[in-house]
């Protein structure tokens, strides 16, 4: 049985190793997206993309800096020159 326990840890240990060492080669060809600093004047909303309990009905108010906020998701488009070199 301890053995066999031994003989897992092993090949768990060796693959996160392996994958460990190959992920970031298979993303290291890829080049920084975001360019440029971010103009918070240019703006733009996405239609439909707001829960429909974030009405001004429901605001509480400021919260502390360190309030955690989860399930919260930011939602990117790729550029058409992006989208093209991902799908290849």
């Amino acid at each position: 049985m301890r053995h066999s326990l031994v003989n897992g840890s092993r090949v768990s240990f060796l693959l996160m190793l392996a994958l460990s060492t190959l992920l970031p080669l298979a993303y290291g060809g890829q080049s920084n997206q975001i360019v440029t600093a971010v103009n918070e004047s240019d703006l733009v909303q996405l239609n439909g993309s707001t829960h429909p309990l974030a009405r001004a009905e429901f605001d509480e108010g400021l919260v502390a800096d360190g309030f955690r906020m989860d399930h919260m998701f930011v939602v990117l488009r790729r550029s058409s020159e992006g989208a093209a070199t991902v799908d290849g």
